[in-house]
């Protein structure tokens, strides 16, 4: 088989959604609008230093002649299409994997290029607002943490084709996070006798998968009336309750 290394190709994490809320003598996770505060030594610190180690290299992507990659707002692939030299056997199985990938890369970029000029990046980092109704939800602190570190995370999900090769693995393996995919695993054998067309739809397939397996949140028309400042004020009578109920 040939894999692909994982590669972080979606937007940085979204720093000024961490902080660290400090109420009666303990720390509690909740949302800031800023800088985030907290320091290396805490290890709530899900920015500082971390921030920089998981801070991917970048590469300016080159445009493919032989496939092209369409992907929707949540960065997942909608349709690959493969040009005629592909389907004239012009690509070896070995490189199926990398060459998918690097036009994947190419339309994120071009993507993102396209969505600053108009004025509507998005970000799929979760807001203050998307968040909150999900968290006034929980019943215990250490769902709330639990809750709120998933939904700030940068992710992980793997999906998997529906073939098997001669040693009963995967024919296909899409790797993926909250910004998209990652990498690619194509079993070079089954590459060899399949046709592009069903690679590509086994990889759109894969991809449908993760856009379910991500999280989805409630929406709470009552509370996208109130500010911030309220948001963060009711948020944070929640987690004392919380934390009273602990005892």
């Amino acid at each position: 088989m040939t894999r692909v290394a994982p590669t972080h190709v979606g937007p940085g994490p979204c720093i000024g959604l961490y902080a660290v809320y400090t109420l009666a003598g303990d720390e509690f996770m909740s949302f800031h609008y800023g800088s985030p505060e907290a320091g290396p030594s805490n290890p709530n610190n899900l920015v500082g230093d971390d921030l920089e180690q998981r801070r991917p290299s970048f590469a300016l992507p080159q445009k493919s002649s032989l496939i092209d990659v369409l992907i929707d707002e949540e960065n997942l692939p909608t349709e690959i299409r493969a040009s005629s030299s592909w389907r004239r056997n012009a690509v070896h199985p070995s490189e199926c994997s990398e060459l998918i990938m690097n036009a994947y890369r190419y339309t994120l970029f071009q993507e993102g290029v396209r969505r600053l000029g108009s004025g509507h990046a998005s970000s799929l980092q979760p807001s203050l607002r998307e968040m909150t109704p999900m968290l006034l939800q929980t019943r215990t602190y250490s769902e709330y943490r639990d809750i709120f570190l998933r939904l700030c995370d940068i992710g992980s999900y793997t999906t998997y084709g529906p073939g098997l090769n001669d040693f009963d693995e995967p024919t296909l393996t899409v790797y993926a996070d909250n910004y998209g995919l990652s990498s690619l695993v194509i079993d070079v054998d089954w590459a060899a006798v399949t046709d592009i067309e069903t690679i590509t739809a086994d990889i759109i397939d894969c991809s449908n998968q993760i856009r379910l397996m991500r999280p989805r949140l409630p929406r709470d028309e009552y509370l996208d009336r109130e500010s911030d400042e309220e948001l963060n004020e009711r948020l944070a009578e929640h987690l004392l309750r919380l934390r009273r109920l602990e005892g």
